[in-house]
C-alpha cells in the first residue's frame, strides 16, 4: 500500500493509514478462510510505505521509527516489524538516480530539482519518457484545479516547456508515421493523439475509470472536438454528462 501526502501527515492521519492497512489484512484473512484457502502468513502480507516530504523526529519517535539503511543511507524509516509499515521522508533522500521518482513527489526546490534532473536526462533515458507522462498527469491535475497554491503555480510554469517537449515528441511520431504510409497529415495526427490522450486522462481524474464504449467515441473526434471537450469537461460532474455531450 502506498500513501503519499502533499502535506506532512498529522498523528492521526499516520494512525489513519495503519487502519486501512489493518483492515485489509483482516479482509484477505477473512477471504481465505472463506474460500477456504490456507491462512496468509504475515509475510505475504501486503505492506504499508507513507511517502511524505518531512516529518519530525519527534512524530518520527512517536511510532518508534528507526532509520533503515537497508533502502538508502538516509530517508527511509521502519515501523516495528509487527506493523509491516515504512515512512520515506522524501526531503531527507540522497540526491540519486534511485531515489529520483519519490524526490518528484517531493515540494518546492526538492522536487524542482528533481524536474530539471529529469529535463537533463538523454532523449533515449527510459526514466525520461515515463517520468515526462507522469509530470504530463500531474500538470492536467493542476489545471483542472480551480484554486491553485503560488507553488503549484510556479509548479505548473516549470513543467510547460517539458509538456511542449511531449507534444512535439508526439507529433515527430506522427510526422513519421504519415510519411511511412505515403500521407502528409502525420504532424496533425500527432497533435490530435496527444491532445485525446490528455482529455482522456482529465476525464479519467474527474469522472473515474471511462468506459470502453465511450472511450472509442472520443478516438474519433476531431482535433477540434478534442480541444472543446478538453474546455468543457471542466463543467462535468458525472459520466452522465459526458455521455450527453458525445450524444
Amino acid at each position: 500500500m502506498l500513501e503519499p501526502f502533499r502535506n506532512p501527515p498529522t498523528i492521526f492521519q499516520i494512525r489513519a493509514c495503519l487502519g486501512k492497512l489493518f483492515d485489509l489484512h483482516a479482509n484477505l484473512i477473512r477471504e481465505a478462510k472463506r474460500t477456504k484457502q490456507s491462512e496468509p502468513n504475515n509475510a505475504d502480507l501486503p505492506m504499508l510505505w507513507i511517502l511524505t516530504p518531512t516529518l519530525s523526529k519527534t512524530l518520527l519517535a512517536e511510532f518508534c521509527a528507526m532509520l533503515s539503511m537497508e533502502f538508502s543511507p538516509t530517508g527511509f524509516y521502519l515501523l516495528p516489524p509487527g506493523f509491516k509499515t515504512g515512512i520515506i521522508v522524501i526531503h531527507q533522500l540522497p540526491k540519486m538516480p534511485e531515489t529520483l521518482w519519490f524526490r518528484l513527489l517531493g515540494r518546492e526546490r526538492v522536487q524542482s530539482n528533481a524536474i530539471m534532473e529529469v529535463a537533463a536526462l538523454p532523449l533515449s533515458h527510459p526514466y525520461r519518457q515515463d517520468a515526462l507522462s507522469w509530470l504530463g498527469n500531474l500538470k492536467v491535475i493542476l489545471e483542472a484545479r480551480e484554486i491553485r497554491e503560488p507553488e503549484e503555480d510556479d509548479l505548473m510554469m516549470q513543467l510547460s516547456p517539458l509538456f511542449l517537449e511531449k507534444i512535439q515528441a508526439a507529433e515527430l511520431v506522427g510526422e513519421q508515421r504519415g510519411e511511412q504510409r505515403g500521407e502528409v497529415n502525420g504532424k496533425t495526427q500527432g497533435r490530435v493523439e496527444e491532445a485525446r490522450a490528455l482529455v482522456i486522462r482529465q476525464l479519467n481524474r474527474k469522472l473515474g475509470n471511462v468506459s470502453p464504449t465511450l472511450l472509442a467515441k472520443i478516438e474519433v473526434l476531431s482535433l477540434e472536438r478534442v480541444e472543446m471537450l478538453g474546455e468543457d469537461l471542466l463543467d462535468f460532474t458525472s459520466i452522465d454528462h459526458l455521455e450527453q455531450w458525445l450524444a
